[in-house]
């Protein structure tokens, strides 16, 4: 991995997010790291419509949110929130 890269997974790691936070209409406000099958999902909330699932990079997730890049150490089996992209990620129990 390069120095500057922050997190353990390769930027071309596949992760799932919804197609408003890729157009960029709701951003990243729920970050979840599967325990099961270690996959990354980048939502805005979780009511999100599974029509609107899409599968991106973990690196063009960085772009499109470089404050991503403070939950890189987060365990699989956790996930974080954030009330607005402004606000500190708060760590929420196993889900």
């Amino acid at each position: 991995m390069h120095a500057d890269w922050p997190f353990q997974d390769s930027p071309d790691t596949a992760c799932f997010t919804t197609r408003e936070v890729l157009i960029r209409e709701k951003p990243i406000l729920l970050v979840i790291h599967d325990s099961d099958d270690d996959c990354w999902h980048f939502l805005f909330n979780t009511d999100g419509d599974e029509m609107h699932i899409r599968v991106v990079s973990l690196g063009e997730l960085l772009k499109i949110d470089p404050g991503i890049a403070e939950l890189a150490c987060l365990p699989p089996g956790r996930k974080a929130t954030r009330r607005t992209v402004a606000d500190n990620w708060y760590l929420c129990a196993d889900h």
